[in-house]
């Protein structure tokens, strides 16, 4: 999964363009394979996009809005992100 979001996003966004990850938990082994593969992804076929530091929202939905909109505003470069089993209401 990771390497495949990585893929699109190398291909939708601008070069030198900056890529955030926002995950629920590393306590998660397939959250944490697909930061792994995102990232090498993007380090073996696109290097010239930088990856942010990865954001944990420890499954809560407020957590999660909030990092994502802190991204936002922080990093005038942002350009996408990829959310991988963050906590969403029904």
């Amino acid at each position: 999964m990771g390497r495949m979001v990585a893929w699109l996003l190398s291909r939708l966004c601008p070069a030198a363009s900056k890529v955030a990850l926002l995950l629920g938990s590393h306590r998660y082994l397939c959250q944490e394979q697909c930061e792994i593969s995102f990232r090498s992804y993007l380090r073996e076929a696109a290097p010239q996009f930088h990856v942010l530091e990865t954001l944990v929202s420890l499954e809560d939905p407020q957590l999660a809005q909030s990092a994502a909109l802190n991204c936002c505003t922080s990093t005038p470069t942002w350009r996408a992100s990829m959310s991988q089993g963050v906590a969403s209401r029904a």
